[in-house]
């Protein structure tokens, strides 16, 4: 099993990012941890879906129904 996310502060490797984030901020409290925390952009935000459906209604394309029913 592939561990491949490196501690850039000891030699210890991580399977997940998170994992890797945890280990820093636990173990090398003091040293700069913020550019290790992994960026999560796995889903749009509400506000981007909103956009999205306000152009898709302008342009005349359905949205969903939920979605449909949350725009003014």
């Amino acid at each position: 099993m592939s561990k491949p996310h490196q501690c850039p502060y000891c030699p210890k490797a991580f399977k997940t990012l998170d994992a890797r984030y945890c280990h820093a901020k636990t173990k090398h409290k003091g040293k700069k941890i913020k550019h290790l925390r992994p960026v999560r952009d796995d889903e749009p935000s509400i506000a981007d879906l909103m956009m999205e459906a306000q152009l898709n209604r302008s342009m005349g394309i359905k949205n969903d129904d939920w979605l449909e029913d949350m725009l003014p």
